[in-house]
């Protein structure tokens, strides 16, 4: 979470400490960890490391699952490789430095994800950090294809798609690991118009709890839009309202960071304002704010609120999914004039954007190669942009105010 921002923002180079720890865990102790723990092909990295790139679970082998063993961590990690070419567009990097992590992310995904040939599961398998209640109303963590095991495992087989398609490549793997990932089950919409958590329908054991693993197809996947999935869309914000407005510090920002991909710049506000009030005034334990030096509060100081929190507004302000690009998609109301530079956009453009009276005023383009988009935004009809090398484009809404 802390490096959602880094290629948004125009700080790539802010993301590459996190892309050489990937790197080197799945040539180093990932692939280790794997074997002797799963006998898995590929390489494994759970919820918790360190500098050496500690890949094994945690909690002494004592600590309660839900949050002492979480597989998947290697496989949301690699999607930062695949991530950072679609903003920058490398095919040197892509083929020489992500292709080989993809590669092994997904020969431990091929070892991990079981199959009769009909459906397919993952198991064990957790909500991190989360529970359900038994008939007996005892709390669990353990079961079969939580929904965010599936909605990661669809992201690192389309990435590695998509990667593969963009490097000219035929890989077997690849189409096998398509085919495995196809079976999985599909993200469900739970009695209460909410987003399944788990593979089945399970009683949360906190309703209100802190984490929103099951909406990681919303943000930062991209799986669950508005315009492509609208009902996943409606279940999403469901499952956000259900768990209620307060929270951690770093939760606070994911949730923001969800509300603007689901275009709701009011509500993107209101999360900011918690994330921004002072830490003493949040309501108990493990509810977010600032401390006085504006470290985010969990509590205790966690860096992933504050980064998560420049990553929200980025989202709120400039989205480039679905190979087009929104201006203002989720701009708060009382943030009726102000202007943006610098937003880095997938597909290796760049922006910077003015708005007055929450209507875009004027937008400049630029990009490193030559290539081609499409801009819209309230006040900017969808407008086709030929973008050449090193020079700026400038397009000037004809609205007047």
């Amino acid at each position: 979470m802390a490096y959602w921002p880094a290629e948004t923002t125009s700080l790539p180079e802010c993301h590459e400490p996190l892309l050489d720890f990937v790197a080197r865990v799945a040539t180093k102790t990932g692939p280790a960890a794997a074997r002797a723990l799963y006998d898995a092909d590929g390489w494994v990295l759970h919820h918790n490391s360190d500098i050496w790139g500690y890949a094994a679970p945690v909690g002494a082998g004592h600590g309660d699952p839900a949050w002492a063993c979480w597989p998947m961590g290697g496989v949301w990690l690699s999607l930062h490789m695949w991530d950072r070419f679609t903003f920058d567009q490398d095919l040197r990097a892509l083929r020489d430095e992500a292709w080989p992590v993809l590669e092994a992310t997904a020969r431990f995904a091929l070892s991990w994800v079981q199959t009769d040939g009909e459906t397919a599961w993952t198991a064990p398998s957790t909500s991190p950090e989360n529970h359900y209640l038994d008939e007996s109303g005892q709390q669990l963590a353990i079961t079969m294809t939580a929904t965010m095991d599936a909605e990661l495992l669809r992201a690192l087989s389309d990435a590695c798609t998509r990667a593969a398609q963009a490097l000219g490549r035929d890989d077997a793997w690849v189409t096998e690991l398509r085919a495995h990932v196809d079976l999985l089950p599909p993200v469900r919409i739970a009695a209460d118009g909410s987003i399944e958590e788990w593979a089945e329908p399970l009683t949360p054991a906190e309703p209100d709890h802190r984490h929103l693993s099951h909406l990681v197809g919303l943000f930062p996947l991209g799986s669950m839009t508005p315009s492509r999935t609208p009902d996943l869309a409606r279940a999403a914000a469901t499952s956000i309202v259900n768990r209620g407005a307060e929270s951690t510090g770093w939760a606070l920002a994911w949730r923001a960071a969800m509300w603007a991909r689901l275009g709701e710049g009011a509500r993107v506000h209101g999360q900011l304002r918690m994330l921004l009030r002072p830490a003493e005034d949040a309501a108990g334990q493990h509810r977010g704010g600032v401390y006085h030096n504006l470290f985010s509060a969990h509590p205790p100081f966690q860096i992933d609120g504050n980064l998560g929190f420049t990553a929200a507004i980025a989202e709120a302000l400039v989205q480039s999914h679905e190979q087009e690009i929104r201006l203002l998609p989720a701009l708060p109301p009382s943030w009726v004039t102000g202007n943006i530079t610098g937003i880095r956009c997938r597909g290796g453009i760049t922006v910077d954007v003015a708005w007055a009276n929450a209507r875009v005023t004027r937008v400049t383009v630029r990009s490193a190669s030559r290539t081609a988009t499409t801009l819209s935004g309230p006040g900017l009809p969808a407008v086709r942009c030929d973008i050449s090398p090193n020079r700026a484009m400038i397009i000037e809404s004809k609205e007047t105010s």
